[in-house]
């Protein structure tokens, strides 16, 4: 099976869909009450099941997971460029497709989160540097901290 330019472009807009349909799904406050009734009821099944009940809450809030879930949408509403060959290859031909909307969108996450987390940090730099009186050493610190960390982490 090989990727056609048609295909691949395909591939490419369905992933950039996969990436935002991920981040409204995971981060918006569109879906903050779904990811609360997910939340509820995964701890409902904690109670009753300790370890799926964990995973039950990771159904809205993973990035992964959802993206693999639209991947499968997407692959169901527009097929894909690989074409199955058979009735078991048609079950694994929309497996790979779901999978293969997923791959650019998981990729397009990663790079926004890492500038999203290369933002954060030169912020938290900039106000420090401005006026929080700290020292050179507490800044060398703090470029080796993550931007979910506070200041009395980094100082401790």
């Amino acid at each position: 099976m090989t990727l056609d330019t048609r295909g691949l472009l395909l591939v490419l807009f369905l992933g950039g869909v996969n990436w935002i349909a991920t981040e409204i799904v995971v981060t918006s406050v569109i879906f903050e009450d779904a990811r609360e009734v997910v939340d509820k009821f995964g701890k409902w099944v904690r109670k009753r099941f300790p370890r799926t009940g964990r995973k039950v809450c990771y159904f809205l809030k993973c990035a992964l997971c959802v993206g693999v879930w639209i991947g499968f949408i997407e692959a169901a509403a527009f097929g894909g460029p690989l074409h199955p060959h058979g009735t078991w290859a048609a079950w694994a031909a929309f497996i790979a497709n779901g999978l293969l909307y997923k791959v650019p969108g998981h990729l397009l996450l990663q790079i926004n989160g890492w500038f999203h987390n290369r933002v954060e940090l030169m912020k938290w730099q900039a106000l420090l540097v401005k006026g929080e009186a700290c020292e050179r050493e507490e800044l060398a610190e703090l470029g080796n901290a993550t931007p979910q960390q506070d200041r009395s982490q980094v100082r401790a």
